[in-house]
């Protein structure tokens, strides 16, 4: 519904004449609010994508891995991360998208997503991907 309306304000400002490079949109929490099922992966492309906990994130910027709020989640634009330094158990950054179609991450084009990797201490960043439910 959110990637339908977005694309309705684009149409609109097409037809009204509007310049849509450089035109920017609301990013950051308030965007991507939501509930997204994730998975990891690791050993890249000979790699298996395994489920992980959902990742929960609140239009005032709170986030929830599994039931365990982050600490010092950081948006910047699209890109969400958050540091083992401030109190998490793992270190994360991933970009969300409106749509994404690599093979990589997805079997079949999908919507309201988001990929990037999730690192646990001493461990080897893990790629994540998250879908939106």
């Amino acid at each position: 519904m959110r990637t339908r309306r977005r694309r309705m304000r684009l149409l609109l400002a097409s037809a009204l004449g509007m310049a849509l490079i450089g035109c920017s949109e609301a990013t950051g929490p308030e965007t991507w609010d939501g509930v997204y099922e994730t998975a990891t992966k690791f050993d890249g492309p000979d790699g298996v994508w395994a489920a992980s906990a959902d990742l929960v994130i609140g239009s005032d910027g709170s986030v929830k891995f599994g039931s365990v709020t982050i600490a010092g989640a950081v948006f910047v634009g699209d890109t969400l991360s958050w540091e083992v330094a401030a109190g998490n158990s793992a270190s994360a950054s991933v970009v969300f998208k409106e749509s994404d179609d690599r093979g990589y991450y997805w079997i079949a084009p999908v919507d309201e997503c988001f990929t990037g990797w999730i690192q646990l201490p001493g461990g080897e960043p893990l790629d994540f991907r998250g879908l939106r439910m």
